[in-house]
């Protein structure tokens, strides 16, 4: 799930950094330096608050919807990483128990 939300929040953040920059860009003299540094520095800090902002929205909403699902099925949709360390587990459990 946190794959998922931290390619939202990338996706929002590199949006909103071009959307700053190219609006900055001063079309009757595009090479002008100190206005493409500008609008590079404004779409840094405007991409760190869209960046901060999705991410928070995206736990909260991801989250929230998967909230329903049982615990078994959120395993299998984080990879089942999860599940299978609980497998193995389960399996050392039970060859400590013939060995002994």
């Amino acid at each position: 799930m946190i794959f998922w939300i931290r390619r939202f929040s990338r996706f929002a953040w590199l949006m909103c950094f071009f959307a700053i920059l190219f609006v900055s860009i001063d079309y009757a003299e595009p090479f002008n330096t100190i206005r493409i540094l500008l609008g590079m520095a404004k779409g840094i800090g405007a991409g760190a608050l869209a960046w901060f902002l999705s991410f928070v929205l995206a736990d909260i909403l991801f989250k929230g919807a998967v909230e329903d699902i049982d615990s078994e099925s959120i395993d299998q949709l984080d990879g089942g990483v999860v599940q299978r360390i609980r497998e193995q587990k389960v399996q050392k459990n039970e060859q400590s128990r013939l060995h002994a």
